[in-house]
């Protein structure tokens, strides 16, 4: 009777956790509403023509809109023609940010958020086909976006850009 009791107490361990891992990998704009408003920072990014790392002044702010998506204004100081704004909805299941696939959320030990995304797209000068792993860390004073790139065909990501911005 004993080894019953137990295989039914893994199992049922099992499907909790299971159930409570299928719970983190899904966002919601609760998620994202610690970075309603400005920031400021950098922009650290790989310029393929050079092949130097360059750094230059970014600032963001975000608006949230309805229940599913916010805006991203991003603004240059040294570059305004380059000043951008990103509309960004998820999707009604959560597993997706605009055609971004969720395949990881975690708190850290630091109380911030990680999100790890992944797509695909062309990148680079002669516009390679790639994959792309996008990592956000969300706090109420920290915010960072990095995006990963590997081209089709080799192994390993590299870092293309990272925006690092605080309040």
């Amino acid at each position: 009777m004993k080894p019953i009791i137990m295989k039914t107490f893994f199992i049922s361990l099992l499907l909790v956790l299971q159930i409570h891992s299928h719970a983190q990998t899904v966002i919601s704009q609760k998620d994202f509403s610690p970075l309603a408003g400005k920031w400021t920072g950098t922009l650290i990014y790989l310029d393929y023509t050079s092949m130097d790392t360059v750094s230059m002044l970014a600032n963001t702010m975000i608006e949230l809109s309805g229940s599913d998506s916010f805006d991203q204004y991003l603004y240059y100081t040294t570059e305004p023609d380059k000043n951008n704004k990103f509309r960004y909805t998820i999707s009604a299941d959560g597993k997706k940010l605009n055609e971004m696939t969720l395949m990881e959320k975690k708190l850290l030990n630091d109380g911030t958020w990680q999100l790890v995304l992944e797509s695909r797209g062309v990148d680079g000068n002669d516009n390679r086909p790639a994959a792309f792993r996008h990592i956000m860390i969300i706090g109420e004073k920290t915010f960072s976006i990095t995006k990963m790139v590997r081209f089709d065909g080799e192994g390993a990501y590299f870092q293309r850009h990272r925006y690092l911005f605080g309040r």
